[in-house]
């Protein structure tokens, strides 16, 4: 049969301490109390000061950093002189004043193709090779300006435009107007070489300058165009600035 363990005798707590001395009742006592929740924190004072805790940290640990991140700051935002950058030069010099004066070459024509761009000269000849003998000197054609356009493989813009610097050079000259009822474009005398070479001469048209998009016929002596834009719709030649034009 197995032992059973012997049952521990109940404990009196109060007959304990009864008989116990009083350091043992003490010491029973504190254990047994229960521990308090906050406990006051006890600051001990520092030297200088009269019962007042010192929270402030020794004046070895104060940092200097205001002063150097200020001065960092300013290094930063300080602008850096460099020795291979020189100051900008505001003086035009000489060559910007040579590009300001310059002159294009003044040229006396030869023939009539000399005072006519690639675009005068390409209309030029499409309205020779399909124009009708109307005499010795010249042809004529009636055409409108869309068809002048498909014509010469042009917009009808620039077709317009090339036309009546052709008119202004004399080589061309419109001896019909537009009939609106008829829907019938203009009418052109297209003038053979020799004829346009005739009538330049004879109106003092004969130095040219040819500039990056344009050739202009010009006054030798002053360089300034003889050629007028009398309207937004037709050009018309001129004569020499001194007789009274510009």
């Amino acid at each position: 049969m197995p032992k059973r363990k012997p049952q521990p005798e109940e404990f009196d707590v109060a007959d304990f301490l009864r008989e116990s001395d009083d350091d043992l009742k003490s010491a029973l006592h504190s254990l047994l109390r229960p521990p308090e929740k906050n406990p006051p924190t006890k600051l001990v004072p520092g030297p200088n000061l009269d019962g007042t805790p010192n929270l402030d940290p020794p004046p070895n640990l104060l940092p200097d950093w205001p002063s150097r991140a200020s001065t960092a700051r300013e290094q930063v935002d300080a602008p850096v002189p460099s020795p291979q950058s020189p100051a900008p030069n505001l003086d035009p010099g000489l060559n910007l004043i040579a590009a300001q004066t310059r002159r294009f070459a003044i040229r006396e024509m030869r023939e009539p193709q000399d005072a006519h761009t690639r675009a005068e000269q390409h209309v030029y000849e499409c309205l020779w090779q399909n124009a009708h003998p109307y005499d010795p000197e010249s042809r004529s054609i009636t055409i409108g300006f869309g068809e002048l356009a498909k014509l010469v493989g042009l917009s009808e813009s620039n077709a317009r435009i090339n036309l009546r610097n052709l008119i202004a050079k004399l080589a061309l000259e419109e001896i019909a107007e537009y009939n609106c009822e008829r829907s019938v474009g203009r009418t052109y005398r297209v003038f053979s070489e020799a004829e346009v070479l005739r009538r330049r001469r004879e109106a003092g048209l004969v130095w040219f300058m040819r500039r990056t998009l344009a050739v202009v016929f010009v006054d030798p002596a002053t360089g300034q165009p003889l050629l007028q834009r009398k309207s937004a719709h037709k050009l018309v030649p001129g004569t020499k600035l001194g007789a009274g034009t510009g």
